[in-house]
């Protein structure tokens, strides 16, 4: 949870775009003690950022080959191979597509933070066109009045508690309901 308001504040204040996380959370946050930089090191040890080149550079051939099969195609949408339309020689591709979707699915739902899937790659992915979500209709932006809301307010009281009694509000992974939503 910790995680996410941080990915929440560097949307609204460093990339000024919108995102759930509005200035009376800000401010309810701050108020709290709650940091919302940390350290590039600090947070590169918390979020896992370290990733070796050999999988920078495989993420990099598979964008590339999508990038080719667009330009073949006239579009990015891999067909699975258990799907129809699905092409064998494109099998890899199409788990790489599929993968690269699932991750996308997984930040946006909070299970994984953008250490994962970084913001650039998925900035990338969609300047080619490629789409995060097919043929599944429009994903729920989460508005103030939303059971998502409700969640928030429920997971900020227990960041509250948990800085009444531990006097910080860094929370460790030994908290797996807090500590993803931090």
């Amino acid at each position: 949870w910790v995680s996410k308001q941080r990915e929440h504040y560097k949307y609204r204040h460093i990339k000024d775009r919108s995102c759930p996380l509005v200035p009376e959370r800000v401010e309810k946050l701050e108020e709290l003690g709650f940091k919302f930089q940390i350290g590039k090191g600090q947070h590169a040890n918390i979020h896992g950022v370290f990733h070796s080149p050999k999988l920078v550079d495989a993420w990099e051939e598979k964008f590339e080959e999508l990038q080719r099969y667009g330009e073949q195609h006239g579009h990015v949408d891999v067909p699975s191979v258990k799907g129809r339309g699905g092409d064998k020689d494109f099998k890899a591709l199409a788990r790489w597509v599929a993968k690269q979707r699932s991750k996308y699915k997984q930040l946006q739902n909070g299970k994984i933070n953008s250490s994962t899937i970084l913001d650039s790659r998925i900035d990338r992915l969609k300047s080619i066109g490629f789409k995060f979500f097919i043929g599944t209709g429009n994903f729920d932006h989460r508005t103030p009045n939303s059971r998502w809301s409700a969640q928030w307010e429920e997971q900020f009281d227990a960041l509250v508690k948990y800085k009444d009694v531990h006097g910080t509000t860094d929370v460790p992974m030994a908290y797996p309901k807090l500590r993803p939503w931090v």
